[in-house]
């Protein structure tokens, strides 16, 4: 065999290229651990272990073998028989958390952590088991503990492995794949509800402004002045009272929108309790439990600032800032109520007035109702902005160039790089080819300019000789 064949057969080979397609994102990450050979060196994994769990069956015999346990003598029978059938349930449970589907690899983290869970639990409960049959069981205990190490040390050794073959990034790719696959699915239900929501809020509008004008035409009947001041001030202390409402209510809806689109983040018992109440009774809940909302909004402050989430600087800030105006808050509404029932009894002088108020509350119902159309179309709205897809995507795009694929249709780096170049070659040689060519058009300019000079000066001298012989001639007469 020539030495260049020695080579190819047993030197490094080229990397084979890999093109994904745009059309089956949910094929990405598996097309990238297969080209990483991670689904290969999975493979090999799962075979060794099973072949060690094969290993550790045969060595688990002898502790519930019956012939086994009659030779030993009757004074430690019957606890070794205990111990020996305990030990091999326990070392039997262990094992079948290493149950790893080789079609799925990224199912193995999972199982790693439940297999080293399980072990330190094994190691607890079968430690009195141990030390009890060690007198009669010692080489075949040390061959199980031989077994498990083994198989630890695979587990912990493939995991390392996945490390080397780039198994976080392409875990990551496979997670920004799954979003993007979950935002399509939610953009088709969340156009059809925005348009149940604008619907909604165009007839909530209407519903209101109708209400306003009819309070217009009840507020021109009323006759009694008190009344009238009455329902002025009344309308203004209400209006105070929606805002906080409204405000309370609106970071309610707001957390628990965030903690149900971010399930890794789990809000405490207190926290939910706060979470759920605000929006069914903002003002009660602000009023009577002020030091539970102060706590709960700075624990989700501190959740939110640890786990860093994405965007949520604008929660953040709205919980800081109505965590320290909720006792303040909460003694404004609880001194205004009573004024608020005062005014109601003046406003009861007038059959107008009282009418009037009536349908504010209406109005200040279909406002609040209003207001939360409004939110909630704000938030599909954002959640439906293509720019929102096209950043998870950019990620994405550049995470599987760094692990050596091209996406179906676009150029990488390498290649725009390498194009430029030779656009900038070509300008290069462009410009060398036309400066001679430039050069030899002056120098053809040139020559015409000379032969002209040339041919002025021999004009001069034939005339000159004509001259002489003139001259020559008429001496000689």
């Amino acid at each position: 065999m020539r030495i260049l064949d020695l080579f190819k057969s047993h030197g490094p080979k080229a990397e084979k290229h890999l093109e994904l397609d745009m059309a089956a994102l949910d094929t990405w990450a598996v097309a990238l651990a297969h080209h990483q050979g991670i689904d290969k060196a999975y493979a090999d994994f799962i075979e060794s272990v099973e072949r060690e769990k094969a290993v550790l069956e045969n060595a688990l015999k002898p502790f519930t073998d019956e012939n086994t346990l009659t030779a030993i003598p009757e004074r430690a029978r019957t606890m070794s028989a205990l111990h020996g059938h305990e030990l091999a349930s326990q070392t039997r449970k262990l094992i079948a958390t290493t149950a790893f589907d080789e079609n799925d690899i990224f199912g193995f983290e999972k199982l790693q952590d439940a297999y080293f869970e399980a072990n330190s639990k094994y190691k607890d409960l079968t430690s009195k088991n141990a030390a009890a049959l060690r007198e009669f069981f010692n080489d075949e205990l040390k061959t199980v503990q031989e077994i498990l190490q083994r198989i630890e040390d695979a587990i912990i050794n493939f995991s390392g492995n996945l490390e080397q073959r780039k198994y976080p990034q392409i875990r990551k790719a496979k997670d920004l794949a799954q979003r993007i696959g979950q935002t399509r699915e939610r953009s088709e239900r969340y156009r059809e509800l925005l348009k149940s929501l604008e619907q909604d809020a165009a007839h909530t509008k209407e519903k209101r402004l109708k209400l306003e004008e009819d309070i217009r035409g009840q507020v021109a009947l009323i006759r009694n002045e008190q009344a009238l001041t009455a329902l002025q001030r009344a309308e203004k202390i209400e209006q105070e009272l929606h805002e906080i409402a409204a405000r309370y209510a609106s970071i309610g809806d707001d957390l628990r929108n965030t903690y149900k689109r971010l399930p890794a983040m789990r809000p405490s018992p207190a926290l939910k309790h706060i979470i759920d109440e605000l929006p069914k009774d903002p003002l009660g809940t602000i009023t009577q439990e002020h030091e539970r909302v102060t706590a709960a909004f700075e624990e989700a402050v501190i959740q939110l600032e640890d786990e860093s989430p994405g965007n949520t600087k604008n929660i953040i800030t709205r919980l800081t800032k109505l965590a320290r105006e909720a006792e303040s808050t909460a003694r404004k509404v609880s001194t205004t109520l009573p004024d608020q029932r005062a005014l109601k009894r003046d406003i009861m002088k007038d059959i107008a007035a009282l009418q009037a108020y009536d349908k504010q509350q209406f109005a200040m119902r279909a406002k609040t109702e209003e207001e939360a159309i409004a939110t909630k179309v704000q938030y599909l709205k954002a959640e439906l902005d293509p720019a929102k897809m096209d950043a998870i995507l950019l990620e994405l795009k550049a995470l599987v160039r760094d692990l050596g694929a091209t996406v179906k249709g676009e150029t990488t780096a390498k290649e725009a790089e390498s194009v430029d170049g030779n656009e900038d070659d070509g300008k290069k040689n462009n410009s060398k080819t036309q400066k001679p060519e430039s050069a030899d058009n002056e120098k053809k300019s040139e020559k015409p300019t000379i032969n002209a000079e040339k041919d002025a000066d021999g004009t001069a001298r034939e005339e000159d000789r004509e001259e002489n012989d003139k001259n020559n001639s008429r001496k000689g007469s």
